[in-house]
């Protein structure tokens, strides 16, 4: 894959519905996500993340993407932090 990378938002608010790039769910209106933009072959491509799937992906090569299809991966567990509290 012939990937040019040109930049990262960690903390994007969704305006409209995406889908995640690592696992495929909905991304829905008014939560956060991240994105990560480049160039691949020619064409422009931004991906989108939840949050919790941006962190399990940060750490890949570009051999994990060569290998990579959208949605092969399972969406992780929120961190706690991010999790609604319930009523206490």
């Amino acid at each position: 894959m012939s990937w040019v990378f040109l930049s990262s938002k960690d903390r994007v608010v969704a305006r409209k519905k995406h889908v995640c790039f690592y696992c495929n769910e909905d991304i829905p209106i008014g939560s956060i996500y991240g994105t990560r933009t480049g160039v691949s072959y020619g064409d422009l491509n931004c991906m989108k993340y939840h949050p919790e799937c941006d962190d399990a992906a940060k750490h890949w090569t570009q051999e994990d993407y060569e290998c990579f299809c959208p949605g092969d991966m399972k969406r992780p567990q929120p961190a706690a932090a991010a999790q609604p509290k319930g009523d206490a």
